[in-house]
């Protein structure tokens, strides 16, 4: 994350000093294209075209809803990520929104983190926030971190939580083993599943990060 992150910054000063053809987009942004690959900068920046290789995104707000067929990388303060995205996504910000088809794997880390029901991840995920949401779809494995997790939506593998508080929502389908360490047993509706059974919750961890405790049948 942080090499990708890094070249963010990098290109897009490279991208200011270098006298190459730059494109603006609103009042505050500015963009350029590196062959295939996209970069963006600006107080608002919202990328609606497609781009035929990677995207690397930083802005105060930042929005995408277009076809990525590489990775993309986005930091700012309020992100949200709507379309395709061909390989993997890595994200930092305050308030993160992902409701994406993501062909790899997701890494993102914000204050408030919301996967929405839309999102399918084809890889592993990792995600971590003070609110952490997840309402999509993950065929590898999910770990979030955070103050407040809620999980909500379907896993193909395992999940590993570690917070102070985890919700189970009624939609939960988790094929896998679910982990959880925290200081207090979460809340499991009848709906929930796990590993293709009702899901039944042994005493929780007695501290973060979590220590294997299972949610099985």
């Amino acid at each position: 994350m942080k090499r990708v992150l890094a070249v963010i910054l990098a290109v897009s000063g490279i991208a200011l000093l270098s006298g190459c053809n730059i494109q603006t987009s609103g009042d505050d942004a500015i963009s350029h294209k590196f062959g295939s690959d996209y970069f963006g900068a600006g107080g608002v920046l919202n990328v609606i075209d497609p781009v035929e290789g990677d995207a690397f995104l930083t802005g105060g707000n930042v929005t995408i809803a277009s076809q990525v067929e590489g990775e993309l990388a986005a930091a700012g303060g309020d992100v949200s990520i709507g379309g395709g995205i061909g390989d993997d996504l890595f994200v930092a910000g305050g308030n993160v929104t992902v409701d994406a088809i993501v062909d790899g794997n997701v890494r993102i880390a914000a204050g408030d983190v919301e996967v929405g029901p839309a999102t399918v991840i084809g890889g592993s995920t990792a995600l971590a926030g003070g609110r952490v949401a997840f309402d999509g779809g993950a065929k590898g494995n999910l770990k979030a971190a955070g103050a407040h997790v809620r999980i909500n939506g379907t896993v193909d593998g395992d999940v590993k939580v570690g917070a102070e508080e985890l919700v189970i929502g009624p939609d939960t389908r988790v094929s896998g083993t679910l982990f959880y360490g925290g200081p207090r047993a979460p809340d499991v509706p009848a709906g929930a599943v796990v590993a293709g059974v009702p899901a039944r919750v042994l005493p929780p961890a007695n501290s973060l990060p979590m220590q294997h405790e299972r949610v099985h049948q």
